[in-house]
């Protein structure tokens, strides 16, 4: 599972919890916050205050990076037109950026720090976002629900590259305006592939259970003597702690379940799930 939390970003207070994704592919969207208040505290005001945002804002300039939403949950800042398919809940990982629409042609540096800073991290915590696949930008002909670059309901279903909120069906925003998503990208440096999981120990009996969706997980002692997860085929994950062989899960209603191990001093430790959604490790 990818990582829902980046480690340069500052966690920032946030309006709401958000939502879950509908099982569409991952994409990166662009905005631009169409205001600047030239400090990192003004940022972090206006982020921490928003009614409908994002999981990540950045100041390309500051190269100041808030996040107020973990990866894993949907965030708020596109419109959902009643009837119409889903936006924010489309695997859309989005990005509101200080600035103008009408200033990112200008972009120079500002690109190379959105790339290192943004979308250089999201890859390295695993988010599959196809960096191969971006969509066409551009200025304010873009404006409307029929603007020059709009894209349609199927091709929003389908896409996993790099777009803007002018790209997004049922909106009618045309930022981030033409800024240069090549750019971007060359700055992030392309994917390089994550380091994988410690090895499952022969020594550790793994715990595996069937959570209320019918997906099978297991639970095991790493080469680095963390706790580890694994739901179906997805990508394992740390849990953390320091695990001795003792490994337990009880399974309960609707997708929670608990994990319980031992410590090396013998201590015995737990942590509650529901979902992907993960509580704090606690002695018993």
């Amino acid at each position: 599972m990818p990582d829902r939390w980046l480690p340069n970003a500052e966690i920032i207070g946030c309006t709401k919890t958000g939502g879950s994704y509908n099982g569409a592919p991952y994409r990166l969207t662009l905005h631009t916050t169409e205001g600047d208040p030239g400090t990192v505290n003004g940022c972090r005001n206006m982020a921490e205050t928003h009614g409908s945002p994002p999981q990540l804002w950045y100041h390309p300039r500051l190269r100041w990076l808030g996040q107020g939403l973990p990866l894993d949950r949907s965030a708020y800042a596109l419109a959902h037109p009643s009837g119409t398919p889903e936006t924010n809940r489309a695997g859309a990982l989005q990005v509101e950026m200080f600035g103008y629409a009408d200033d990112t042609p200008n972009w120079t540096t500002e690109l190379d720090n959105i790339g290192h800073d943004v979308l250089r991290p999201l890859l390295d915590a695993g988010w599959p976002i196809d960096t191969g696949r971006l969509a066409p930008t551009t200025g304010s002909d873009g404006y409307g629900q029929n603007g020059a670059v709009r894209g349609n309901w199927d091709q929003w279903a389908n896409f996993n590259g790099l777009c803007v909120h002018a790209n997004v069906p049922g909106n009618d925003h045309w930022d981030a305006g033409q800024v240069d998503l090549h750019r971007i990208v060359d700055a992030a440096g392309g994917v390089k592939p994550k380091p994988p999981p410690p090895e499952e120990r022969d020594m550790a009996a793994p715990a595996t259970c069937t959570d209320s969706d019918d997906r099978q997980w297991v639970f095991y002692k790493g080469t680095d003597k963390q706790l580890w997860a694994r739901c179906g085929s997805d990508e394992p994950f740390a849990l953390g702690g320091e695990v001795t062989d003792a490994i337990t899960v009880v399974p309960g209603p609707r997708l929670q379940f608990d994990v319980y191990a031992y410590a090396p001093n013998g201590s015995c430790w737990s942590r509650h799930a529901e979902g992907y959604d993960w509580g704090d490790w606690y002695q018993l």
